[in-house]
């Protein structure tokens, strides 16, 4: 095997690896807002853990929505979720919010800081646990202070 063909399957495995990770086990997010201030800020870019919860499988073509190893969202949980507004798309092509959960009964999910703006989100709709901050880049500068944030339960 050449060189170039070693670089070029090293690269293409590296790759397939990535996307397995971030498909199947932990996956990024960028916080939009200062709503969850002073837990999350603008900027803030979030590493969500797909099997928090169990790994959902996606209701597209044939199959049916699951969870595969399901487990229930606690209170005080800070997790991220599609959008609960059907809007005609599917699940998984809906916004990404971020909130904290308020309920063990049911899934009601803390928008703000303050508590005001509260939602209730389908056990379909929720992605994973934030489990840290990975970093923040906000209004064009780099701010070390929330560099590897975690969130312990």
């Amino acid at each position: 095997m050449s060189e170039w063909q070693k670089v070029l399957l090293s690269l293409l495995v590296a790759a397939v690896a990535v996307f397995c990770v971030r498909q199947f086990c932990f996956t990024l997010y960028t916080v939009p807002n200062e709503s969850m201030f002073p837990y999350l800020m603008e900027g803030d870019r979030v590493v969500v853990s797909r099997w928090s919860y169990g790994l959902r499988s996606s209701a597209r073509g044939i199959f049916r929505y699951s969870r595969w190893i399901a487990d229930d969202v606690e209170s005080g949980d800070v997790i991220a979720f599609n959008s609960p507004v059907d809007d005609g798309q599917p699940v998984c092509r809906r916004p990404v919010y971020v909130g904290q959960c308020i309920s063990d009964s049911a899934v009601i999910v803390r928008l703000d800081s303050d508590g005001r703006q509260t939602i209730q989100v389908p056990e379909e709709c929720i992605i994973g646990r934030v489990v840290m901050v990975g970093y923040n880049f906000s209004r064009g500068r780099f701010r070390p202070e929330r560099t590897l944030l975690l969130f312990v339960k």
